[in-house]
């Protein structure tokens, strides 16, 4: 919806100031091949925040994406399509009156659920193979309790700009989550999230829905087309 604009949250928990950026992609896989993934404890937030506001339909992942969208501009490109439909990757800086450390934070959609995944960022070198294994937060100076407290936080400024945005801007538009047999999007002024118990009911739906918008979702990749041609020619 929106062209990339690398916006900006600051925001302080306890004693730590923290610092998000949003970066490139061809930034975010310089950046990953110095960084060790964090394991984290995703049982709390689907059984949880996720669960709790999914269930009540107070805020689903069309909404997220949207609001998402609004503050970081259009998604990554690098997604596994087959089981999510977005992938936003940040830089946190968490800055205390110790130490300022680097991490990485991908914000993305996984199997129908917004997700995070940490990283760990090594200022200086490292062992390809400690990018590809995963350590306890306690291991990289990290907590769980950290990290819960910044999805929570971030969960919550989601929601806001959400609540906040104009939606009379919003167009129609449909995503995809085959493994769930899953839909969502933004039809006749409401956002939706359906899950299909047939193959066939679930493409019958695509079709309907892009027969419905043709030519706004032409006119939508036309968009989408001129905006990467444009990000090609400026950085030539």
């Amino acid at each position: 919806m929106n062209n990339f604009n690398r916006s900006i949250i600051n925001f302080q928990q306890e004693d730590t100031k923290y610092k998000l950026w949003r970066l490139h992609d061809e930034g975010y896989h310089y950046l990953r091949g110095y960084s060790i993934p964090i394991k984290d404890n995703h049982l709390f937030w689907i059984l949880g925040f996720w669960a709790k506001d999914y269930e009540s339909n107070e805020f689903n992942i069309s909404q997220a994406f949207i609001a998402l969208e609004l503050i970081f501009g259009a998604s990554s490109n690098f997604i596994d399509d087959w089981k999510g439909t977005f992938s936003f990757p940040l830089l946190m800086l968490a800055n205390n009156q110790s130490e300022s450390t680097y991490y990485l934070l991908k914000i993305y959609d996984h199997r129908g659920s917004l997700s995070f995944s940490f990283y760990r960022l090594i200022m200086g070198e490292i062992d390809e193979q400690e990018t590809m294994f995963m350590k306890e937060p306690e291991e990289v100076g990290f907590s769980q309790e950290k990290m819960k407290k910044i999805m929570v936080y971030l969960y919550g400024y989601l929601q806001g700009i959400y609540q906040v945005a104009n939606k009379s801007i919003i167009e129609p538009f449909l995503k995809k989550i085959p493994s769930e047999l899953i839909l969502y999007g933004y039809e006749d002024g409401e956002f939706f999230e359906k899950e299909f118990s047939s193959e066939s009911e679930y493409q019958e739906a695509i079709v309907e829905f892009e027969t419905k918008y043709q030519e706004q979702i032409q006119s939508q990749k036309l968009k989408k087309l001129q905006q990467s041609l444009e990000n090609i020619m400026g950085k030539s």
